[in-house]
Formats: C-alpha cells, structure tokens, sequence
C-alpha cells in the first residue's frame, strides 16, 4: 500500500483509493511530513474543501503548508487576477459555457512564463483529490501545472459521477495510466476501522467487486449494522416508510444523510425535505440557482412587487402549514395593494411596510429576520436563506452595481472555502461525494446506477440503512436512464 512518504517523493503519480480507504488522511499525512513545502491541494467540491481542511487540522497541519481550493475556484481566481493576459471578461461565471472561458483562460495563463514562475515560487509540490471528477478539459490544466511542479492525483474510476450534461469526464485508462506512474492501491477500509470492521469488510469484499463485475448485489446477508427495508410498488405508501425510516434515524448519536435519488429534480427533494422534522436540512447547490434568481428580482422591483417577491422566498425556505398560511394572507393583500397587519408579528408587519415604502435593501433583511424569528416554523432550507441574508449584507459593503453580483460573490465565497453540512441532511450523491456520516439512509437504492449506489452505499459509518422493492439490487438496469 501506498505510504505518506511514498506519496510525497513521487514526482507524477496516481493513486487509486475505493471509498473511505483513506485518501484525504494520506493526503493530510503526506503534507505534515515536510511542512516547509507548501503543497497545493485542489479537488472539485465545496463539500470536498471542507473535508479535506478538517483532516489537515486534526493532523495538526500548519495552515501555512497547504492551500486548499476546488480547480474551479482556483482557475478562477488566476483568470480574473490576469484579464489581460488570460482573455477572460466573465469575472463570475455562472454557467458551462462561461466556466469553459474560465478554463481556456487559465490554460493561457500556464503558457506565460512569467505566471509559471509564480506558481512554481508559490507552491513546491500539488495533490489533485477525487480525479475522477476532472472533466477533460479540467485534466489538461492539471497536466500543465503538472510540468512545472511535483503532482499527485488520487481518485477512485467507480466514483467518478459527474459525467452528465455536457461534462466529459476523464478516461482513467485514457487520460491518466499513460502518463502518470501507477503507485499502490489504498486497500484498508479506514472509515469503518474499529467499531464497524464487518461493514467495511462487507462493502469493500462484496460490494465492490459485484459492480466492479457488473453484478448484482444480494441484500439477503447483511452485515449487523446495516439494514434493508423493503419498499412497496405503491409511491404513495413508500414515501411514508421513506419519512419513518428518518424520523427513527433523529433518535441515533451523531449525524445522518438521507441520500435522495440524484436523478430526481431538486423540487421533488425540496418537497421531500419539506414534510421532514425540523432537524433535517436541505443540501444546497453551489449555484443555487434560487438564490441568483430572487437577487436579482428583489434588486429590479420595489413596493408591493418587491414585497411579493420576498414572499416567494420565504415560501421557499420555510415549512409547515402556518408559516405557509402566514404567506398566503400576506400574498393575497400585497396582489390587492393591501399591506395588511399580521398581529402575530408586528416586527414583520413594519418591514413589510418599509419594502413598500422604500427602496432599501435593509428593509428585506429585516422582513427576513422578522419571518425566522416566527414561533413555529421550521427553516428546512437554511443554506438558502443565510445566503441571502449574507448576500444583503454584502451589498451593504457597496462593492457591488447590484444584489446578483454579491450573491455571486458569497457562493463564490463558499466556493472556495467549503461549508458546514448539517447534522441532519438530506442530499443527493453528486453533493455529498467525498463527505462520511455516522448513519446514511438510501431512500431508493433501485434508482441509482453503479457508481451513484457505490457512492451512497459508502456514506456510512456507524450504520446504513438501504430502501428498495427487491433485496437483489441490479444498479445496471439504469445505465440507460438520463442523469
């Protein structure tokens, strides 16, 4: 197996690491070793970013050894730091077409000698994480950068779930076994040493090599901590096993993700989030589409239209009925040009007015404020509904012509520093890969292909739970469904 200081001697190599076999732990042991090398640490998540920093603090790894950034924001950060020479005019991409810009521009950029000399004098050594996530296009900035200092990539091929859309993802026979020397496999399950050896044993000996064969995988002999509930042919009956299942999960120690079917659209996990305990949380898209759109529509309405807008906004991030209620009778005068007086909360009544009365942005901060101190509700999209508060307030600073530029800049924000997830959380594969909980649920392990499956069946640490209509799993049946 691949050691720390084998890790750090090599000049390009790669390393293929199943899930939980420690990746991020060798990556961290691998920079702690010389902390006089600074060593750039790329991967492709904001989730990710954030992994990857808790590892390095509980190794004790001197911030001053590493920066850590997805390849998206640092691509970014060095095409808009050098217009002139990168070409690009797109300072906050907020699309594929406009990201693919960013790309070309930085790939300019790895062609000046002079921006080769900074990265060099910036940085002594890089580790790439979750390399089967880089898009082609992605792989050949790394290959540049790879000319000018020593490069590690470490990934997993049967992780490798981004590949939809437009995103061509790498070949790892293609792209990375010609030119990059192979070093050993990871091969001890880490996430599940100790108290949960039998599950680590389970996936890494049976799971895995079953879709690694493109085999089905039995769910007859389970391992002690893990559990299979069968789901019956009628969604409506499932969706309330479904909602059992995570409400018995609130009463474990620790955290816990509800794994939502990825090829299901974000309003139907909204909805799902929506009928759950307060404790459960939606997980966020780093675009957040929801967030851009509202900014910029609060910024070009005022009075009674800007009023509605916050309302829809509110709709969004909060349940249940009453908050839903309180919404309704303020919707409904607001479309009668009525401000009306809602007596369970003065203070929202007043900003109410001030929207309607002002042009200020302060006053929807307020009305934001107002609505989350109601007793009662339940914030099931918190993430959202900070950003926008955060965003507001980044406003305020007067850095920016309008509210979509510094909501721009608090993703982007997020971007490059990472999130927290909630304790409770529920998400879909592509925004949880790379992260580990205490207890993972699969809502619906029927709808996921091989690599979204292995992804969500290896969630878990202290226990799963896996929800399907057979106990034979057959995740090749939906190779052909679009993602």
């Amino acid at each position: 197996m691949t050691t720390p200081q084998c890790l750090l001697d090599a000049e390009k190599a790669y390393v293929v690491s199943p899930a939980g076999h420690g990746k991020t732990h060798i990556i961290a042991e691998a920079v702690a070793l010389n902390p006089l090398l600074r060593q750039l640490v790329l991967t492709h998540t904001h989730a990710g970013v954030d992994s990857l920093r808790r590892k390095m603090k509980n190794q004790g790894v001197s911030a001053s050894s590493y920066h850590i950034e997805t390849i998206a924001g640092f691509a970014l950060r060095y095409s808009s730091s050098y217009p002139k020479i990168s070409g690009v005019n797109c300072l906050k991409p907020s699309d594929g077409q406009e990201w693919n810009q960013v790309y070309e521009g930085f790939s300019k950029l790895l062609d000046n000698r002079h921006i080769q000399d900074i990265i060099k004098a910036s940085y002594q050594g890089m580790y790439v994480d979750e390399y089967q996530d880089c898009t082609e296009q992605q792989h050949n900035l790394i290959v540049q950068i790879s000319d000018l200092i020593p490069t590690r990539l470490l990934g997993d091929p049967l992780q490798g779930i981004y590949d939809f859309g437009n995103n061509t993802i790498v070949d790892w026979t293609i792209h990375v076994e010609p030119d990059f020397e192979a070093l050993p496999e990871l091969d001890y399950p880490w996430r599940w040493d100790g108290e949960n050896k039998e599950l680590g044993e389970w996936l890494s000996n049976v799971v895995r090599p079953a879709i690694e064969s493109n085999q089905p995988i039995s769910l007859e002999k389970l391992p002690s901590t893990v559990i299979w509930k069968q789901l019956p042919n009628d969604p409506r009956q499932y969706e309330a096993i479904q909602k059992s299942v995570c409400n018995e999960t609130l009463k474990n120690n620790g955290n816990a993700i509800v794994i939502y079917p990825h090829g299901e659209r974000e309003s139907q996990c909204v909805n799902f989030v929506k009928g759950l305990p307060k404790p459960y949380q939606m997980v966020e898209t780093i675009d957040c589409k929801n967030l851009m759109k509202t900014a910029k529509e609060l910024f070009e309405t005022k009075g009674f239209a800007r009023a509605l807008v916050l309302i829809d906004f509110l709709g969004m991030c909060f349940s249940p009925i009453s908050s839903v209620s309180v919404l309704s009778t303020l919707k409904r005068n607001f479309k009668n040009g009525k401000i009306g007086n809602p007596r369970s909360n003065v203070e929202l009544a007043s900003s109410l007015q001030d929207i309607v009365g002002d042009n200020s942005l302060k006053s929807i901060l307020r009305g934001l404020e107002a609505f989350y101190a109601l007793a009662g509700l339940k914030c099931y999209r918190r993430e959202l509904y900070r950003a926008m508060c955060n965003s507001i307030q980044e406003f305020d600073t007067g850095k920016y012509e309008s509210l979509w530029d510094a909501a721009w800049e608090v993703r982007n924000r997020t971007r490059q520093i990472g999130r927290k997830i909630p304790r409770f959380a529920v998400g879909r594969t592509l925004l949880i890969k790379g992260l580990e909980f205490d207890h993972a649920i699969l809502l619906d392990a029927d709808a996921l292909d091989p690599k979204n499956l292995y992804v969500a069946l290896t969630r878990g640490r202290s226990s799963l739970t896996i929800l399907s209509r057979s106990n034979v799993i057959n995740p090749y049946k939906n190779l052909t469904k679009t993602k």
